[in-house]
């Protein structure tokens, strides 16, 4: 929808990949090129793919001005190596689920926001109304399916800082632990902000009787050091959300559609 509708309204062209060049590493740059892209609309992690080519850069696409970044939280890292890789690039982060249309709201990634959690939008701007009941993002608008009646509760947790909403992970997916709410989302913010993490996920270990009984760490990236990713994590949390185990991956085992594969990191508890 994205990337269609984007090319359309601009009086662009629009350029798909084919399932083909997707996995072939050299004619997927060899499109790349030849596009002439100057809007790229991706995945964080097709982003991160491209990143790991050194020719992915502004000799190859000179014409590259804007990165539309959708589908899956946006990593720091990836941000930061993007905005490094390309100079005066326009990199926008946004969110929106299939519900409402896709993507409701996005916001310019600046290099200084990459030493944090990356926002997803402006209060107040958007496609759609955007509030928060009880820490949920709820969406309100013209673009939300009819058989959600106008307001779609999206699941997804949200906070506001300084007038950006950031997304803080699923209400399906917290966990009690020690007594205490968390969303593993936020560990994974606060390790993916630390800039030798390329990508984290955090998953509960559980006892017979499902309860959590602690936290492990998958993490991928160069130069890792689960002591002292911990106390760099201390610096942004308190202890009960401090992993006690710790699982280094050479890559982030992923679905088909490019996400992390929570499935897998299962198996590997």
């Amino acid at each position: 929808m994205a990337d269609l509708y984007l090319a359309l309204l601009g009086g662009g062209t629009h350029v798909a990949l084919t399932p083909a060049e997707k996995e072939d590493f050299s004619a997927l740059f060899r499109r790349l090129e030849e596009s002439k892209v100057s809007l790229l609309v991706a995945t964080p992690s097709f982003l991160r793919l491209c990143l790991t080519e050194p020719s992915f850069g502004p000799v190859k696409l000179p014409r590259l001005r804007t990165v539309f970044s959708c589908g899956e939280v946006l990593p720091p890292a990836a941000a930061r190596r993007l905005l490094d890789r390309f100079p005066g690039v326009a990199l926008l982060n946004a969110y929106g689920p299939t519900e409402a249309t896709c993507a409701v709201c996005a916001v310019l990634i600046s290099r200084e926001m990459c030493a944090g959690p990356l926002p997803i939008g402006t209060v107040g701007e958007g496609a759609v109304d955007i509030s928060l009941e009880e820490g949920e993002i709820i969406l309100t608008g013209a673009s939300v399916s009819p058989r959600f009646g106008g307001k779609y509760s999206t699941g997804d947790l949200g906070y506001v800082e300084k007038g950006l909403l950031y997304w803080a992970g699923r209400r399906d997916l917290q966990l009690k632990y020690k007594g205490y709410r968390l969303e593993p989302a936020r560990i994974e913010g606060a390790l993916e902000a630390l800039p030798q993490v390329e990508r984290a996920a955090v998953l509960p270990r559980r006892d017979g009787a499902g309860q959590v009984k602690g936290l492990t760490a998958f993490v991928e990236g160069t130069g890792l050091e689960p002591e002292k990713l911990a106390q760099a994590l201390a610096d942004w949390l308190p202890p009960y959300q401090i992993p006690g185990q710790w699982k280094l991956l050479d890559r982030m085992p992923l679905t088909p559609n490019g996400k992390c594969d929570r499935k897998r990191l299962e198996e590997m508890l």
